[in-house]
């Protein structure tokens, strides 16, 4: 349905949708990426990322933004060093209220990594200039928070993210330490981080969280899908970062704003 470009900012890559329907369209906003350039300082996926942005009547065919939703002014196809720069705005959650889109992302911030960002448009979706990121980029809603997934339920938003920092062992992969975790918050800006939700017993890792609220049997259930990583391998001893298998997770929306386990996993 979506596929690179021939524009520089989106010609290697794009992925990560978020779909949003609004008066009977389809919303889409989605990570894209310049090609690979030689090392730069400043650009540590020695390429540029951004946020694309993209418009349907059926979901199958799309029209995309003649520019990116989200990108830092100074970025190009041939980029010059620039070691303090923060960018890379990337992996957007969409949604629609209160009359405004908004948009949080991760984005890179040196000393810090990737951390949560969040941009609203109060016109039309396409329009250029239409997001406006609402804070100092210096400052953001949460630090080490990549690939975040809002969703909210009631008055209380959800984030759930894959960031590092959960227990392993000397010598493990570093990979190992990003596990999903969830942050709860009152209005989207502000956010209280819970706890890591364990691996998978059969996994070393699991991330790249997606959230629905649905009904099953009458009653309101949170479904977390999320990828887990192929791992160490017996055979070599090696850790294998590829993502093997998508799986999900539940627990009754009553209990959502609570920290701890889901109440059942599918595998």
């Amino acid at each position: 349905m979506l596929h690179a470009s021939e524009r520089w900012f989106e010609e290697w890559h794009v992925g990560d949708p978020s779909v949003v329907m609004k008066d009977g369209k389809f919303h889409m906003a989605y990570s894209a990426t310049s090609k690979p350039f030689a090392n730069v300082a400043g650009y540590p996926a020695a390429m540029v990322l951004c946020v694309m942005g993209a418009v349907s009547e059926d979901g199958i065919h799309w029209r995309r933004t003649d520019q990116p939703l989200l990108i830092r002014a100074e970025d190009s196809a041939a980029p010059k060093s620039a070691p303090d720069r923060i960018g890379d705005f990337h992996r957007p959650s969409l949604l629609w209220q209160d009359g405004k889109w908004r948009l949080w992302f991760d984005y890179w911030l040196p000393g810090k990594g990737l951390c949560l960002g969040y941009a609203e448009n109060t016109g039309d979706f396409l329009r250029k200039g239409g997001f406006q990121i609402q804070h100092d980029l210096k400052r953001p809603l949460m630090e080490n928070w990549p690939n975040p997934e809002v969703i909210r339920i009631g008055k209380t938003f959800h984030c759930f993210s894959d960031p590092g920092g959960y227990p392993v062992k000397p010598g493990e992969s570093s990979w190992k330490s990003r596990q999903l975790r969830e942050a709860v918050s009152p209005d989207g800006l502000s956010w209280e981080k819970l706890g890591f939700i364990p691996p998978d017993e059969d996994a070393d890792a699991c991330q790249i969280p997606h959230a629905l609220v649905t009904t099953v049997d009458g009653r309101e259930w949170l479904y977390l899908f999320y990828a887990t990583q192929s791992g160490y391998k017996k055979h070599d001893g090696v850790y294998h970062y590829q993502y093997d298998r998508i799986r999900a997770m539940r627990r009754p929306v009553a209990n959502s704003g609570q920290a701890g386990s889901p109440t059942a996993r599918i595998r």
